[in-house]
């Protein structure tokens, strides 16, 4: 018989993307702009709007930039009335043109979005934002070509406009996606690293890059993007990110400090206290285990994964009445919870109450077909039981979905079928 230990938790988040454009095509599309404003909501100047020595007015500026105001603070309905009027006010000025498609665009109007953005590009053949955010909103209607063309003209006019190269990097990503070439991912990977020389206190574009090296085991260079990033912005998300990959690559007590500083940056980090208390529980330091993972059900009690961490505390620790409550407590949140059914089972059967722990272990394969520990132990009660033909068919099934994850107990698998004469199948 062997049980289920203790595994880390990843933190479980979405791949970053910078607030300029969309992190891919399929969601995040309200962020997409965020950065970009960054970069396009500087006050506007006369200078900006220049077409063959065209200024326009001062008043038509003062619209424009208090329709960016209104516009960062989101209240769109004015953003939308000073543009149109900085617009009248100077038909030749693009900027409030520009705005205009940023706001649709926000609003996931796309089509219309695309229309202010083109009136705005006719305006100038040296502003290069219409052209950045037509690039973006291409890249989120699946457009790549249509978005590589604008990303690419907006460099060319403004090579230090960081933003129109990250909008490039993700194009290059999601071509990727699609077409699975290596060159691509090279691609995008020197756009990102040049939107992080032009501005390097884009946290977004740091943590790409990180996901991106870590995605190839480059984990030292993933951890001085993760670093850059922490530098800016010292987020509890990426602090619990870099703790999971330092655990990843078998450095705990790095981990740990991560994760301790997660919960300083962030005290109600569900997922940080979880982690720190895998941490301490897979260091047999129970008390502070048990600490964290309470710290954790205070915040949530419908934490799941919190319930699981203390009922497999205590089953490590031998009190099974203490962790047959708290295994049943995650199963009653999650009922699809495959690892806390399967060590209730276990509890179960520590308690004597083998018909439950067989229950609960056929309903693990309902949840998981191919869990392979729940097969053993149910060719061992099977076999117990003196039902050879049942324990040879979960025999079976074990040895299919082992894999060499269970080498001991394959052993013995094998010997029992061959001695029974059981030819599985596959």
């Amino acid at each position: 018989m062997f049980k289920i230990k203790a595994m880390s938790l990843r933190a479980k988040r979405s791949n970053p993307g910078i607030a300029t454009s969309p992190s891919a095509p399929r969601n995040d599309i309200w962020l997409c702009t965020i950065v970009a404003l960054l970069f396009f909501c500087l006050m506007a100047t006369p200078a900006m709007a220049k077409k063959k020595n065209v200024l326009p007015s001062e008043q038509a500026v003062f619209h424009n930039n208090r329709g960016i105001s209104y516009l960062s603070q989101g209240d769109l309905e004015r953003a939308i009335f000073e543009f149109q009027t900085a617009s009248e006010l100077a038909p030749e000025f693009a900027e409030p043109l520009s705005n205009l498609g940023l706001i649709y665009k926000i609003q996931g109007k796309n089509e219309q979005a695309i229309s202010w953005f083109l009136q705005a590009a006719g305006k100038s053949k040296t502003y290069a934002s219409p052209h950045n955010h037509l690039a973006a909103t291409y890249l989120a209607m699946g457009r790549l070509e249509d978005a590589m063309t604008q990303a690419k003209k907006a460099i060319k006019m403004d090579p230090l406009m960081a933003d129109a190269h990250y909008n490039l990097g993700l194009i290059w990503l999601e071509k990727d996606q699609r077409e699975h070439n290596s060159k691509y991912v090279s691609a995008a990977e020197k756009e990102f690293k040049k939107t992080t020389e032009l501005n390097p206190n884009l946290e977004p574009v740091h943590l790409r890059l990180a996901a991106m090296y870590r995605e190839q085991g480059k984990y030292d260079l993933a951890i001085v993007r993760y670093r850059l990033a922490l530098g800016i912005s010292n987020s509890a998300d990426v602090w619990e990110t870099l703790g999971n990959l330092y655990l990843e690559i078998g450095d705990p007590f790095k981990a740990q400090n991560c994760f301790q500083k997660a919960i300083e940056v962030r005290p109600d980090s569900e997922a940080a206290h979880i982690q720190l208390g895998t941490f301490y529980l897979n260091q047999k330091r129970f008390d502070e285990a048990l600490a964290e993972f309470q710290a954790a059900v205070d915040i949530n009690p419908k934490n799941e994964t919190a319930w699981f961490r203390l009922g497999t505390l205590k089953m490590d620790q031998g009190e099974y009445a203490e962790a047959l409550e708290f295994l049943q407590k995650a199963k009653r949140i999650n009922p699809n919870y495959s690892d806390a059914v399967y060590n209730l089972g276990i509890v179960e059967l520590k308690l004597g109450k083998t018909d439950q722990a067989k229950a609960d272990w056929e309903y693990v394969l309902t949840i998981d077909p191919a869990c392979a520990r729940a097969q053993y132990n149910l060719a061992l009660l099977s076999a117990q039981s003196g039902n050879m033909k049942e324990a040879g068919k979960y025999y079976c099934g074990f040895l299919q979905n082992a894999k060499g994850g269970f080498p001991a107990e394959e052993g013995l698998a094998r010997k029992f079928v061959g001695d029974k004469g059981i030819k599985c199948q596959n």
